[in-house]
């Protein structure tokens, strides 16, 4: 960590609340409850909610397709579980991780050895259960809510029982307004996001109302993308800040 204007190293503030997810609808029958918009990001998963759903709704290549999804199908678009088998426990599983947020497991990276657990598991399943650069984990061999447990636990065992959080971009614009950002940011030595901590009363991100919460994860700030010093240094001098980020599931 360091002082740059943008974050100060202090005590650890994480949201406790499941984050909303919203979009347009198309309807559900009224006996299935609960129900909530999910926004579809790709293709793939406009694919899957479609044969999930038996919902028909119109899309085209430039747009989003949103439906309205019954909690356990909106949960299994969302959450996956996964089994990875290594030779022996210091076997490399062929991932990056970052445990900043405390509380789960960042995948920053997916290695493309293709003799590595992960990779032999992805070749193993559909393409909607892969696991994919930017994809959480919060549960290892039935351990969740500590981030450096789970770092543990996939260290030493050799069979891993894990449950993943399919990561998912969105975009935050708001401006600055000549004031200070006003959010404390934290990162990995070697990492290549911004985790956020808080956001400080009096900042131009708090007084615009921007949905920007304690927890996400930045990716990329006005188009760059990089190392946690490269986004950093992106926000120097921005009027107006556009950031990527990705949620992290409430747990």
């Amino acid at each position: 960590r360091a002082q740059a204007g943008l974050w100060n190293p202090g005590r650890r503030k994480v949201a406790t609340t499941r984050p909303p997810r919203w979009m347009f609808c198309c309807g559900a029958p009224a006996d299935e409850a609960p129900v909530e918009p999910i926004t579809l990001d790709d293709a793939f998963d406009v694919a899957v909610a479609r044969e999930a759903s038996s919902v028909e709704s119109g899309t085209s290549s430039e747009r989003k397709c949103c439906l309205v999804l019954p909690l356990r199908q909106r949960q299994e678009l969302e959450q996956f579980s996964v089994c990875l088998v290594k030779d022996h426990a210091d076997h490399p599983c062929g991932w990056r991780l970052d445990p900043v947020d405390s509380k789960v497991l960042h995948v920053v990276d997916v290695y493309r050895d293709p003799a590595s657990p992960v990779q032999q598991y992805n070749a193993s399943v559909t393409e909607r259960k892969h696991i994919r650069t930017g994809d959480y984990i919060i549960e290892v061999n039935g351990v969740c809510g500590s981030a450096q447990a789970m770092l543990s636990l996939i260290k030493s065992a050799t069979t891993l029982d894990i449950m993943m959080h399919r990561g998912r971009t969105r975009t935050v614009k708001f401006s600055t307004s000549g004031r200070a950002v006003g959010v404390d940011l934290a990162h990995a030595p070697d990492g290549r996001s911004l985790v956020v901590e808080a956001l400080r009363e009096g900042g131009a991100a708090k007084r615009s109302g921007a949905d920007l919460r304690p927890r996400d994860r930045i990716v990329a700030v006005c188009g760059v993308a990089g190392p946690a010093e490269v986004l950093l240094a992106a926000f120097k001098g921005k009027d107006v800040l556009e950031l990527m980020i990705i949620r992290a599931p409430a747990v």
